[in-house]
């Protein structure tokens, strides 16, 4: 009969009910469902072919140091100078760090052409892993290796210690990207920079000074600005980078570190900040 399909069933026992019959709307919708099952079947395959890798969710991107030893830690920052181990205080406190507490690490020689997918330096790679951030780094691995700096605070110590460290490095380290930004030739040479080395360029020199005094030098003094020193007068930010000098001077004393006889995270911080000041070329110093 027209518009009906004819459905073939096997022959049943008469004691059975017999299965009912499918209409053709019914069997269509059937047929549509297991083509598009299909059809999503076929698109995944594809997608596994193509992408076999991406199948895990958890896996890790990728990192610099492919092969790498268990446990290692690979330190990625500024290139060193003749005259101070790095230019940056927070790559000195983080390797002083790693020192101090005999942690494996290697120095990476990058040629300054890597940072951290947070765009910083430094960073570390561990075990497949990147860390970014010098005080993010100590933390976690300070609960890896299970180490602690020597000294021993009191509750009242560990507040003057995280004011200090504030201090340090959220004001005085500013006066110093100030003394540094304003005067190219001094920082230079102060240093003993040799940004063909530094930086792995064949390029002529004065043109690679060039290029740093209006790059690195202009966003330094950008940056003084916009973390709001930078409205007040070369003058007067040199006085607020001495009298925070001053101030831990005070606080130091005749004392060999700052809280007694064992070194505190305010020293590494202090350290680093202040090597940036005195370890340069005696012709060119930092402060008048």
């Amino acid at each position: 009969m027209a518009g009906e399909t004819a459905v073939e069933t096997p022959q049943q026992d008469n004691t059975k009910i017999d299965e009912p019959v499918k209409t053709d709307k019914e069997a269509i919708v059937e047929e549509e469902k297991a083509a598009e099952q299909a059809t999503e079947e076929k698109k995944m395959r594809r997608r596994r072919k193509k992408n076999p890798k991406r199948s895990s969710k958890t896996q890790k991107p990728t990192t610099h140091v492919k092969e790498y030893e268990e446990d290692m830690v690979y330190l990625f920052q500024f290139t060193r100078s003749p005259q101070i181990p790095s230019i940056s205080p927070f790559c000195l406190k983080l390797e002083s760090w790693l020192k101090l507490h005999a942690i494996k690490y290697q120095n990476i020689d990058h040629k300054c052409k890597f940072r951290s997918r947070k765009g910083m330096l430094p960073f570390v790679e561990i075990n497949g892993d990147e860390i970014a951030d010098s005080n993010m780094i100590i933390e976690t691995l300070a609960k890896k290796f299970d180490k602690e700096m020597p000294a021993q605070l009191s509750q009242d110590q560990k507040n003057v210690q995280h004011a200090m460290i504030a201090m340090v490095e959220n004001h005085l380290h500013w006066t110093i990207v100030h003394w540094r930004s304003k005067d190219v030739d001094n920082t230079l040479k102060g240093y003993q920079l040799n940004l063909q080395t530094a930086i792995g360029s064949k390029a002529p020199a004065s043109l690679l000074n060039f290029y740093f005094k209006y790059t690195f030098c202009r966003k330094g003094l950008k940056k003084v600005k916009a973390h709001g020193l930078g409205v007040h007068t070369p003058e007067e930010i040199e006085q607020f980078g001495k009298k925070d000098l001053q101030a831990l001077s005070e606080m130091l004393g005749d004392k060999e570190f700052f809280f007694g006889d064992e070194p505190a995270m305010l020293d590494l911080v202090v350290y680093s900040h202040v090597a940036q000041l005195v370890m340069i070329e005696k012709d060119y110093p930092m402060l008048p």
